[in-house]
């Protein structure tokens, strides 16, 4: 995940460098090279869960890093050709799109109920970290050491990440029943002979799961006669609606030109380790506070989707998710050239207000519900009063 807070973090420090070594960049080509990542996370995101569904999760990262590598080996090849340096954007997108919606699936598989809530904040944290990280080393070096610095993530994610095991969920829809056992016995530290007896309870938990139907449902016949799925789908869309129209990410990814627009004395590397800092502050108390505030809050967009479901309708709300990424990154600089910096300001102010209130009216709490209560509380209730 920390992936995704460098696809973002990296035209920040990189489009100033790229804009003085190369002065045939144009602020609209600038404006292609930050946005273009949108478009190929909306098509990496698309086979994302069907591939992990068929050759595995663990299989599927660690395949990924093939086009993460590749997509920065062609950013820094192509520091003056611009298309290289839009195919390399692309390429990157595509990895992410993928790997978004192939991580939470990996991590809530394998991690116990007790901690599932904390550990998918983790992933928050990797992304806001991954920007600072790279915020931070932005102004000190130049544009190919910058490049490669992002490219070591993936890198040391392959080394690290090849030593862990497969889900035992995608090992048991497998029938792999004693490589799914040994799969949770590595996870839960287990070194005694016999497996214990929560350990083995777990695991038939995981099989009574996938004796339910299956993700391969339709898609539109569904969202025509369930309500349960179409007011899933809906929250889904809405929380990745708001999420962009606040503004999140063309202020991550042009930070640096946004303040030095802004004509301050300091200058806007300052700035922009100021913006990062403040998005891991409250990533990290969140941490503390989910399971005590409740998930509501903090917007745990996976458990809005009931298990038949969770499949089809957390893709297409990826690929949502990273459409209006491409959309906002893209359309950012024909706002403030058509609305000027106040309007464009108080446009994004305004849709981080609705989204309150849209959380506070239809958002329902996650915590403590089983997938049967939460079930029945979506066909139990209006729209407007989940």
């Amino acid at each position: 995940m920390a992936s995704i807070g460098v696809l973002g973090a990296w035209t920040s420090p990189a489009l100033p460098d790229l804009q003085q070594n190369n002065t045939a960049i144009t602020g609209d080509e600038g404006s292609w090279i930050g946005s273009l990542a949108g478009l190929g996370g909306l098509f990496g995101s698309l086979p994302a869960g069907l591939l992990a569904n068929k050759l595995g999760r663990r299989t599927v990262l660690l395949g990924l890093t093939l086009p993460f590598i590749l997509s920065w080996v062609v950013i820094i090849l192509g520091q003056k050709s611009i298309i290289m340096l839009y195919s390399g954007r692309i390429i990157l997108g595509f990895a992410n799109g993928a790997s978004s919606e192939v991580t939470p699936l990996y991590v809530e598989e394998i991690s116990e109920t007790s901690i599932r809530g904390e550990l998918g904040l983790y992933q928050n944290v990797a992304i806001s970290v991954a920007i600072l990280y790279v915020y931070a080393i932005g102004e000190f070096v130049p544009y190919i050491w910058l490049c490669i610095s992002c490219l070591a993530i993936p890198l040391v994610f392959a080394l690290t990440f090849f030593w862990m095991p497969e889900s035992p969920m995608y090992l048991l829809s497998k029938g792999r029943k004693a490589e799914a056992e040994t799969s949770l016995r590595w996870l839960r530290n287990i070194s005694t002979l016999d497996t214990p007896l929560e350990t083995k309870t777990e695991l038939i938990e995981m099989e009574n799961c996938l004796k339910k139907p299956s993700d391969n449902c339709k898609f539109l016949s569904d969202c025509s006669t369930n309500s349960t799925v179409f007011k899933s789908l809906f929250l889904v869309l809405g929380l990745n609606a708001f999420k962009q129209l606040s503004g999140i990410c063309p202020i991550v990814f042009y930070t640096g030109g946004i303040f030095e627009v802004g004509g301050s004395k300091l200058s806007p590397y300052y700035y922009s380790l100021i913006i990062a800092v403040v998005h891991v502050i409250p990533c990290l108390i969140g941490i503390v506070l989910v399971d005590r505030l409740g998930r509501r809050i903090l917007l745990l967009i996976s458990e809005l989707c009931t298990g038949d479901t969770r499949g089809w309708i957390c893709s297409v709300g990826g690929s949502f998710n990273w459409g209006m990424i491409f959309l906002m990154a893209k359309g950012f600089s024909l706002m403030l050239v058509a609305w000027g910096q106040a309007v464009t300001y108080g446009v994004f102010s305004a849709f981080c207000v609705i989204a309150s209130v849209f959380v506070y009216t239809c958002i329902p709490e996650t915590k403590g519900k089983s997938e049967m209560k939460f079930r029945l509380y979506f066909q139990e209730r209006n729209m407007l009063k989940l």
